[in-house]
């Protein structure tokens, strides 16, 4: 028995009022009749003797009424344990929904969880039932609502930690669904979790619905400390004619202390490289293994950090492998001269990233047209007939095509009408006058220190008038178009309505030129660099 109020259970102790005032000695009166007083004198007298209590019944009532008085004040109840099989609560069906992201395999984190969830199942009563559903990104129920315990343990006991991260999201949606089927009166949710702030991204979809109770169990740890390798990338560069990688790692600190350790680089099983690295909490460290010239072929490469008591994010695997330059066929018009080829070839000549193999020729093969990329028409007329039709074929099936129009350059009607060169060299010539940033043509240009766009000065330019499904990219101060860009199918062209040389232009001699035609080139050939790593599932 407990009590709601304690603090009057102090008033027992008047108890001892009623116990005091009955032992209390009072001389009783005893009358004399006497004619005159004036023969008596007052003496005092004293007797000691054992004073006991008297009117046993009276002095009980008493006490049992300050008694009951201080407990009715201190409002009792008695909690009461149900005995075997009996209840006092309707039957409940019950979902627990464990935590297996990426962030669960910290330290011991899963296998207490799945205490936990134990735990829940040993406190179930007969006529509950459960459901066991696993989460991360996404959500699993492994067993439906059953009352039993062997098929729950038995589900807890195969269980592992994932690879991938949290989303509170979707194991309450899949929590609901087991309990939309329910017609028990009570349902819960038993959420068990590290509960990694960025889980929960405010969907308010997954918010579980009236009638349905949530139960938290939190996994955490006092003072978790982790190195990670939170990116790998690869650079190339040439060396003496060959290809060569440089692997670069960002390694990450999360935790109240510093770290110092040791990066691998293993390279088809083999370790041949160690870099030292000392980072701070909370910090970033890049670390940069030497170059490689590879093989022919791919290889597997690794980076690895010393395991910590997350080892999932101490390794980085990767494929490594020389890269496939960009094909590019390079059609010259008549009177376009060796140095519009020159500054083209120059400028492609130092992409790494990617790297550009320009093949000269004089028409638009099928054979030709079956290994490259792009086609870059300098001055050239836009092939007519069959070389036409399979050009366009080309674009619909993903190609890029490039024209420069120059003098002698033509467009197809879907694309639009080169008219004839305006002249800008009475007023010492044009610029660049408005330009659409945010175009991955362009968008390098958005920030002046990559370059700014507006400083070549344009001599000549064709005229242009756009079919009406082309988009403008870039138009000239007097609202000449520049840049035009038209879809076909899968592929695209681009138009540039001035040349690439110094005859119309000074744009090649300007620093934007070269990062310009890079990304006209790769934007045109809609090339995507092949990543080293992927993410499987």
């Amino acid at each position: 028995m407990t009590f709601l109020a304690p603090l009057f259970l102090l008033g027992l102790l008047a108890v001892g009022v009623p116990i005091a005032l009955h032992l209390m000695h009072r001389e009783r009166p005893h009358a004399v009749r006497f004619p005159s007083l004036m023969f008596l004198k007052r003496i005092p007298h004293r007797s000691v003797r054992r004073r006991r209590l008297r009117d046993h019944l009276l002095l009980a009532m008493r006490v049992l009424a300050l008694v009951l008085l201080a407990t009715a004040f201190a409002r009792p109840f008695v909690d009461r344990v149900p005995a075997a099989g009996a209840t006092l609560l309707p039957a409940r069906d019950v979902v627990l929904l464990i935590d297996r992201s990426w962030s669960m395999g910290y330290g011991d984190r899963f296998a207490r969880a799945l205490e936990a969830a134990r735990a829940q199942v040993d406190a179930l009563r007969q006529e509950d039932r459960a459901a066991i559903a696993f989460f991360d990104e996404r959500a699993e129920a492994v067993t439906g609502q059953t009352g039993d315990r062997a098929v729950l343990r038995a589900a807890l006991d195969t269980a592992r930690v994932g690879p991938r991260s949290t989303s509170y999201a979707a194991g309450l949606r899949m929590a609901q669904a087991l309990l939309d089927a329910s017609d028990r009166p009570r349902r819960e949710v038993v959420l068990i979790s590290d509960f990694q702030q960025g889980g929960w991204e405010g969907d308010q979809s997954a918010l579980l619905p009236e009638g349905i109770a949530l139960t938290t169990v939190p996994i955490t740890d006092d003072a978790p400390a982790n190195t990670m390798l939170a990116d790998v990338s690869i650079s190339r560069e040439q060396f003496e004619g060959r290809e060569r990688v440089r692997v670069n790692a960002r390694i990450a600190r999360r935790g109240p202390d510093a770290r110092r350790g040791a990066a691998v680089l293993e390279v088809n099983g083999q370790d041949v490289q160690s870099v030292p690295f000392d980072v701070e909490p909370g910090a970033v460290r890049d670390v940069a293994f030497a170059p490689l010239t590879l093989p022919a072929g791919a290889v597997r490469g690794t980076v690895r950090l010393d395991a910590d008591d997350l080892p999932a994010d101490d390794e980085y695997h990767l494929v490594l492998s020389a890269a496939r330059p960009l094909r590019v066929l390079l059609l010259e018009g008549r009177g376009t001269g060796a140095p519009s080829a020159l500054y083209l070839q120059r400028a492609l000549a130092v992409g790494q990233d990617p790297a550009y193999g320009v093949t000269a020729v004089t028409s638009p093969g099928a054979t030709d047209l079956a290994g490259a990329d792009l086609v870059l028409l300098n001055g050239a007329p836009w092939p007519t007939g069959t070389e036409g039709e399979r050009l366009d074929a080309f674009i619909a099936a993903g190609g890029g095509v490039i024209a420069v129009l120059g003098a002698t350059g033509t467009l197809p009607g879907w694309i639009g009408d080169a008219g004839a060169p305006i002249d800008r060299t009475r007023d010492g010539g044009g610029a660049i006058g408005w330009a659409e940033y945010g175009h991955p043509v362009l968008s390098l240009f958005r920030d002046p220190r990559n370059g700014d766009l507006a400083g070549a000065r344009y001599y000549r330019y064709r005229g242009v008038q756009p079919a009406d499904s082309t988009r403008v990219l870039a138009r000239f101060d007097d609202g000449g178009i520049a840049i035009l860009e038209a879809q076909r199918g899968r592929g695209r062209a681009l138009v540039l309505t001035s040349t690439l040389d110094t005859w119309w232009s000074d744009l090649p001699l300007q620093p934007v030129f070269v990062p310009l035609l890079h990304r006209l080139a790769s934007y045109g050939a809609a090339w995507r660099a092949e990543p080293p790593a992927m993410t499987v599932g």
